[in-house]
């Protein structure tokens, strides 16, 4: 059943995109705005598996100059009973963007599903706060720092990343995760998210192309490991 919900979404959204844009023409303008959605085998978020199940994950951007608003979910094609739907805020100047995210997540099975509740110790919402460091396009390595600063999480969670993107001869993505504390990411100190990713184009015709990738991802600190798959559409 899974796999043939997998295969209506991927021709849904291939034939869908034969007769929508997926981006703006901001060539005259302040303006941007993106839409786009994966599909991925697992949704694997910093080194934890969340459902067990392929997941449908739209995203989508407005920005104007260095400022963006925008909104990203992750729907389970299981009958998994949490469900997420993020906010967030950015800002970037120089080589540095800030972000401050709402995450919040609708699970059937707790008592803090109200949306529009924010005290502190009633609220499903999580707030964090993100700072990224990316070095340059010649060399391109990206450091993230993350801090859970208010809501759901009480244990307000950190976690860093250091990413560099290798694109000479084969297009890897290589990745290490790691929380200070015991939190969301683990259960004390350690390396949570250790992976290496792989991307391509897939040449549906002259016009469109869809990009397919692969990522492998250990967590070693809850000794997993996961192979995940993705489009993007």
């Amino acid at each position: 059943m899974i796999m043939k919900q997998l295969i209506l979404y991927i021709l849904f959204f291939a034939f869908a995109s034969l007769g929508y844009s997926q981006s703006g023409d901001t060539t005259r303008s302040n303006w941007n705005y993106a839409v786009s959605a994966d599909i991925v085998s697992r949704y694997v978020w910093r080194g934890t598996d969340y459902g067990n199940s392929p997941a449908f994950q739209p995203d989508l951007e407005v920005s104007y100059k260095n400022f963006t608003l925008g909104g990203w979910g992750s729907a389970a094609f299981t009958s998994y009973n949490i469900q997420e739907t993020d906010l967030f805020f950015s800002y970037k100047i120089w080589k540095l963007k800030f972000t401050c995210w709402d995450y919040f997540y609708l699970n059937t099975n707790s008592v803090r599903n109200n949306y529009f509740e924010y005290s502190n110790n009633k609220t499903g919402h999580d707030f964090s706060f993100d700072t990224e460091f990316r070095w340059s396009e010649n060399f391109p390595l990206r450091i993230l720092a993350s801090y859970n600063f208010y809501g759901a999480d009480t244990l307000h969670s950190s976690y860093f990343e250091i990413s560099y993107s290798c694109h000479k001869k084969i297009p890897l993505v290589f990745s290490v995760g790691y929380t200070p504390d015991k939190g969301w990411y683990g259960n004390g100190p350690g390396f949570v998210n250790i992976g290496v990713g792989l991307e391509k184009e897939c040449v549906i015709s002259e016009k469109i192309s869809i990009p397919v990738y692969c990522k492998l991802v250990m967590n070693p600190q809850r000794e997993n490991i996961h192979l995940v798959a993705g489009i993007t559409f």
